[in-house]
């Protein structure tokens, strides 16, 4: 079976959630005691996706510490800043129109 790749917006700043999300990422937050994130790279890793890419904000060094490069998870993980995505052309804030896209 062909790996996937899957791309997760990790940024916002999470109003909603609110007090949790003060000083912790969104899918920093505890759910059965590991991160939501963990969670969510096992479904993917069983669905065969093993190249995340994680377009992040501003809490980009508290994923990176706990998850690494993805390889105790099983995964590639790559971690895209709005630095970074700003570099190669992706508009990382709207509106989107299909020429900010190359092909």
């Amino acid at each position: 079976m062909t790996p996937f790749k899957a791309v997760i917006l990790v940024g916002g700043e999470a109003t909603r959630l609110r007090p949790l999300t003060c000083n912790t990422p969104k899918i920093m937050i505890p759910v059965l005691n590991r991160p939501f994130f963990e969670h969510l790279v096992g479904y993917l890793k069983k669905h065969n996706v093993v190249d995340i890419i994680l377009a992040v904000g501003k809490s980009a060094e508290q994923i990176q510490d706990y998850f690494g490069d993805g390889s105790k998870l099983g995964v590639r993980l790559t971690k895209l800043t709005k630095t970074q995505a700003d570099y190669i052309g992706v508009p990382v804030e709207g509106p989107y129109k299909p020429e900010h896209y190359r092909y």
